[in-house]
């Protein structure tokens, strides 16, 4: 079977707080946009082949990773799904699938593709009834157990081709407890598991078929009910799980080993559902118990410490679960889980599916350490970071402690943030804290209190604008300012003043608009403005310019420069709002590249380069990776979306940071990304 492509990529095992946290489990989402026949899932199952199946109650659909073949009805063909609503499917040791719904089943032919009645136990095996079955379970070699709620449990040994069936005998102990049995399962024994209708479970030796032992769920009347239809899931370790998707009582829970008997249940304090009515258990491949409910998501369950942490859909979040009414659960070989909603369609979730690690604060608390939006990053001496949101203030995270602090303006208090929209920060030599704020000014932090540096027209060394959109520290430990609208400035230290580079000046930049700064390996200032690119050269200590000329080759592709970055090879790129540049130092040409080269959209907001010499660039359409070729022989685009598990589409200006570790860190409008640089093995747009 083709699958769907997995993207193993090394995830960052951060720790954070329930308000403000890791997205704890995406998923990606199928519906009838995708070609499924319906959005409201009645089951699902995964047959030996590497199919999925997904039974809706408007057909039934084939799954081959690529595409549906569905299933349905067709009055004249006796060989069609005689039912569009298939409620359980089972699949037996010929392959052949076994299809309930509420009042029938039918066998599926795989070679034939059709449907039917017959199969070839019912006409070696008279005595086996076709009514009444409640499941077909095959064992490690591939033995059918069928078990009925009104006969007992039926038993076909391959290897004989003998058919049995264990009933209950009033004179015979270890006889099976009642003819009404609902489920069957295996533990890693080989052991039977017969679950009856009362909640006794009978434990059976295969070999001898006598009943060893028996467990007593001891259940509420409710759920010994004729019609609650019994479900048994036993997990890795032998552990016994109980439920009805038909009651709301709940699952029920029996450890083994330690005979502990624990019942989970919306009204317990210490064993809490988020639901009673249970329609699927499931066990992951790290151990932890899924547990679906209607109307509350999904539970998961701790085995070591039976915590139960909930995941739910969450509004305007794409990666969530897409409802809360979960009616199938099921697991494929490849360790990807799927889940089937009323209404909503096929959710499917690895761990190793997305391609980044995504962080926000959870839109239903109030009380957050952080927007959502972010604005832009520094980094410690030690490793931790600052965050700069828009409109929440500045934001330190101890990575080491996993503890947040925020630090917001305070009308009465001058030693405050002076404003809460903070664009830009640095962390310099000392370890002193810059922050740039939208109309605040500067601020300067030294751990205990916020220094304000604003603009004062009576003042000729103060800041010349409030607006501070860039803070970078140089090789030289000269600490420089970008503004929007007041140009570039540099700060003295001696005077705790700023020297002004503005706009008509002798020897300045072409523009009071300062967008981007970096510095390259001769100690050259780039300067990213409204119009154009400025240098300042470090050995003529004089400013040059990169100018935009319309319908001119080789020139930079728009005015507005956003970000600029000199990769691991030393090349100079130019982001722009319309499209990315590569300069030719020589020569003094750029090579420009846009949508039609690969990239996911004409703005580059912002760039980041990793130590493979990989250019990591936000747009406003997702996150794009730029590999270059020995000697610029190709230029290689990977683009990722929210498909992959970006906050968004789309990123802020400067939003970006590249860690000391040499971990990346993008953020937008919804939330920041860290991951680590790999090659990833996603779709790849070559240039040459």
């Amino acid at each position: 079977m083709r699958k769907f492509l997995l993207i193993v990529v090394i995830l960052l095992g951060f720790g954070w707080p329930t308000n403000a946290q890791q997205a704890a489990n995406q998923f990606r989402r199928i519906n009838t946009e995708w070609g499924l026949s319906n959005n409201q899932i009645n089951t699902i199952f995964a047959d030996s082949k590497g199919f999925v199946w997904f039974a809706t109650i408007s057909g039934l659909n084939r799954y081959d990773g690529y595409s549906f073949h569905v299933f349905k009805n067709i009055p004249g063909n006796p060989t069609s799904l005689p039912e569009n609503s298939i409620q359980e499917i089972y699949e037996d040791h010929l392959g052949f699938l076994w299809l309930f719904t509420n009042n029938a089943f039918y066998i599926y032919d795989a070679e034939k593709e059709s449907f039917g009645y017959d199969h070839e136990l019912f006409k070696k095996n008279t005595t086996l009834p076709r009514s009444n079955i409640s499941s077909l379970r095959l064992d490690s070699d591939s033995n059918v157990w069928i078990s009925n709620d009104q006969m007992g449990l039926y038993y076909y040994e391959r290897q004989s081709d003998q058919l049995q069936r264990l009933f209950h005998q009033t004179d015979v102990a270890a006889s099976l407890s009642t003819d009404r049995v609902w489920d069957v399962a295996f533990c890693s024994q080989g052991y039977v598991y017969a679950l009856h209708a009362n909640g006794v479970v009978d434990i059976i030796d295969p070999e001898s078929l006598m009943v060893v032992d028996r467990i007593d769920f001891d259940l509420d009347p409710e759920m010994m009910d004729a019609n609650q239809k019994l479900r048994l899931f036993i997990d890795s370790e032998d552990n016994l799980w109980l439920y009805s998707f038909k009651s709301g009582n709940g699952l029920y829970y029996y450890h083994q080993k330690d005979e502990k008997r624990v019942f989970f249940h919306p009204e317990s304090t210490r064993y809490p559902l988020s639901s009673g009515i249970v329609s699927s258990v499931l066990e992951d491949s790290r151990g932890q118990i899924w547990v679906g409910t209607d109307h509350g998501g999904i539970n998961l369950i701790d085995k070591e410490t039976l915590e139960v942490r909930v995941e739910q859909s969450v509004p305007g979040d794409a990666t969530s679960l897409s409802s809360n009414s979960i009616t199938a659960l099921c697991q494929t070989r490849d360790g990807i889980i799927w889940v089937g909603t009323f209404k909503k369609g096929v959710n499917y979730h690895h761990p190793e599916l997305y391609q980044f690690q995504l962080y926000r604060s959870h839109p239903m608390l109030e009380d957050k350490y952080f927007s959502n939006d972010v604005n832009c990053f520094a980094e410690d001496a030690v490793g931790n970071l600052w965050i700069g949101t828009n409109g929440e203030g500045l934001v330190y995270f101890d990575r080491q402690k996993n503890r947040f602090r925020k630090y917001k303006n305070q009308p009465d208090n001058p030693n405050s943030l002076s404003n809460d929209v903070v664009v830009s920060l640095c962390v310099d030599h000392t370890g002193t804290v810059w922050a740039g704020t939208y109309q605040g000014g500067l601020n300067r932090f030294d751990g205990r209190r916020f220094k304000r540096y604003r603009h004062d027209p009576e003042v000729a060394s103060s800041l010349s604008d409030d607006r501070i959109w860039q803070i970078f520290e140089d090789s030289q430990q000269r600490l420089w300012i970008g503004t929007l609208g007041g140009g570039l400035e540099l700060y003295d230290e001696r005077t705790d003043g700023f020297v002004h580079h503005r706009l008509g000046d002798f020897n300045s930049i072409n523009s009071d608009y300062v967008l981007a700064l970096t510095e390259d390996s001769d100690g050259n200032i780039w300067i990213g403005t409204s119009n154009g690119l400025n240098v300042l050269d470090a050995a003529t200590r004089r400013f040059r310019q990169y100018a935009h000329e319309p319908n001119t080759e080789g020139t930079l592709s728009h005015e507005n420069v956003l970000s600029v970055l000199e990769d691991a090879d030393g090349r100079l790129w130019v982001g722009t709002r319309n499209g990315l540049n590569l300069l030719d130092k020589e020569t003094g040409l750029f090579r420009v590249f846009r949508e039609e080269d690969g990239l996911p959209d004409h703005n580059i907001i912002t760039m980041q380069g990793d130590a493979q010499g990989h250019i990591w660039m936000a747009t406003l359409n997702g996150l794009s990776n730029l590999k270059v070729g020995p000697n610029e022989t190709y230029f290689e685009f990977r683009n990722y979306d929210v498909l992959d598990g970006l906050q968004g589409q789309e990123f802020n200006e400067h939003a970006s940071l590249k860690t000391a570790a040499g971990e990346m860190v993008f953020g937008g409008a919804t939330g920041l990304i860290f991951f680590i640089p790999m090659r990833s093995l996603n779709t790849v747009t070559s240039l040459r």
